[in-house]
């Protein structure tokens, strides 16, 4: 098995966990896929969550097993709460082996003209109201949409 680190976008903003997976297999290959928190040295977690709390770095993990041995594209599309495309992270990587584990993270950050706010109403949502709730990552290998995966930010 190989891991290889995928570095995602930066937002203003908070993050959540896992609660909806939607399949788009094809014959060739099997994806799977899960969110998680970094445990140490950049590696994700391979423990799944469903929820974070805003000041996390969040993880989106896609196991691939069966893809052909050579270069592929892999795009994530982050969908905010409110349905919108707030992020997108583009990365190539080499399958050599059967399994190929590929991950994007993203790091959520509050506008500077919230931390006063957060600072002196000990408001921990202040400036990231827009970001909490539900998330949704599209992952698309190759340009084909393969899997689908919902989780929650909260602050």
């Amino acid at each position: 098995m190989q891991y290889l680190l995928m570095v995602g976008g930066l937002l203003a903003g908070c993050f959540a966990g896992v609660t909806a997976l939607a399949d788009y297999e094809d014959s060739s290959a099997t994806y799977y896929i899960y969110f998680a928190t970094e445990v140490e040295n950049s590696y994700a977690n391979t423990k799944s969550q469903t929820t974070f709390d805003c000041t996390q770095k969040i993880y989106a993990v896609i196991e691939a097993q069966g893809l052909p041995k050579k270069k592929h594209a892999l795009e994530v599309y982050w969908i905010n709460p409110r349905g919108k495309r707030q992020e997108y992270t583009n990365f190539d990587f080499v399958v050599n082996d059967d399994k190929r584990v590929v991950w994007a993270w993203l790091k959520l950050h509050r506008p500077a003209e919230a931390i006063l706010d957060r600072v002196f109403l000990q408001n921990r949502a202040a400036g990231m109201e827009d970001f909490l709730g539900q998330w949704t990552a599209k992952f698309h290998v190759d340009g084909r949409l393969v899997k689908e995966g919902s989780f929650t930010v909260y602050c």
